[in-house]
């Protein structure tokens, strides 16, 4: 291989070592991160939360109601009894019990739109329910996937590092200074010709360039990076 067909190997060595670091350390960023299912375990433990304060409001409603019903019944009881001779009593325990009626319509009609709450809030609990347990079996397999994934990349890692020491081992140190310069400015660092035209920049390099880079020495562009012509 000639100077130049080295460097390109080189480059793309280095660029397959950066893309699968990147990959790896994303995948080991998501191992074994429960962020996720620690949300949608406050959610559901909120929602939990709401649906006992529905429930508890709801046992208040109607333990108003059955109250109100049975002070209704003594009033009546008390109404019917003949025990009341007094024409103002008996018209006043008639006012009384014709505002405890309506205060109980009043309140059973509260109680009626506090169960509908409490059976919305109970839907959402059994379905968030089953959102958290799918999250946790998806986040299994995620887990399975992504330590295979960690182990695959890290193999491929070490074996692309092996290979890069031999490729550069092949390089003049000259050469290799100066594409780890050309690379710590720009990507790539070793840019293909076709048909005479710099595949990076689209414009066509010195004819001097072309000639040492066609010879396979380490000559560059216009745009600086070291042209490589296959």
């Amino acid at each position: 291989m000639t100077q130049t067909e080295d460097l390109y190997r080189l480059e793309q060595l280095d660029t397959s070592i950066e893309q699968d670091g990147a990959a790896l350390a994303a995948a080991r960023e998501k191992l074994g991160d429960r962020r996720g299912l620690e949300a949608a375990a406050a959610k559901l433990e909120a929602a939990k939360l709401d649906l006992a304060e529905r429930r508890a409001k709801h046992r208040a409603a109607e333990a108003g109601v059955d109250d109100i019903t049975a002070k209704i019944d003594a009033d009546e009881q008390k109404l019917y009894s003949g025990s009341l001779f007094n024409p103002k009593e008996l018209n006043s325990l008639q006012r009384e019990v014709a505002l405890e009626k309506e205060r109980r319509d009043e309140m059973e009609n509260a109680a009626l739109e506090i169960i509908d709450g409490v059976e919305a809030a109970e839907k959402a609990v059994d379905e968030m329910t089953a959102g958290r347990a799918q999250l946790e079996k998806d986040w299994q397999a995620e887990q399975v996937r992504l330590t295979a994934e960690t182990e695959r990349l890290t193999r491929t890692l070490d074996t692309l590092r092996k290979d890069r020491e031999k490729a550069a081992a092949r390089i003049d140190k000259a050469a290799l200074d100066l594409y780890e310069r050309i690379r710590k400015q720009k990507k790539p660092a070793v840019s293909r010709v076709e048909q005479g035209i710099c595949q990076s920049c689209r414009i066509q390099p010195p004819v001097s360039s072309l000639q040492r880079a066609r010879a396979g020495q380490a000559a560059t562009c216009g745009c600086g990076r070291i042209l490589y012509v296959s």
